[in-house]
């Protein structure tokens, strides 16, 4: 099961890192449960594709999405694919036109993300304790 929320949210006004958090906790919870695996993305680095938005506030609310999204996931035992740190955020053909979203290129590096991530889950289930 995989929950991608909360991008959008930074572009409002009045964003609060506080009710993202109270959000996303009632959702792993209600997603979560014995034999399902849950997984969430920390958000791309837009900003090292596009130096204009290095320090703006988008710049600075991804990392705090990022940070409350890794602190849900962790209470709920959901995976977090980590987008954030990647490579390949640092080129623009990553992204649409709006910045927002990824390009096709982009949702194909995301999807090789995602697989090696669940891998990684599912090789460390077959591991004794």
């Amino acid at each position: 099961m995989c929950v991608v929320c909360g991008g959008n949210d930074l572009l409002l006004p009045g964003f609060s890192p506080a009710v993202l958090e109270t959000e996303l906790d009632l959702l792993f919870s209600a997603l979560s449960g014995p034999g399902t695996t849950l997984f969430t993305y920390g958000l791309a680095d837009v900003a090292r594709a596009v130096p204009a938005l290095r320090g703006g506030p988008l710049d600075a609310g991804v990392a705090v999405l990022n940070e409350v999204t890794r602190t849900a996931a962790a209470r709920h035992g959901a995976l977090v694919v980590e987008m954030h740190g990647h490579p390949a955020t640092g080129h623009r053909d990553l992204y649409s036109a709006d910045l927002i979203h990824f390009s096709a290129r982009g949702h194909a590096v995301a999807a090789a993300v995602t697989l090696r991530t669940l891998s990684a889950r599912v090789r460390g289930a077959g591991r004794p304790a």
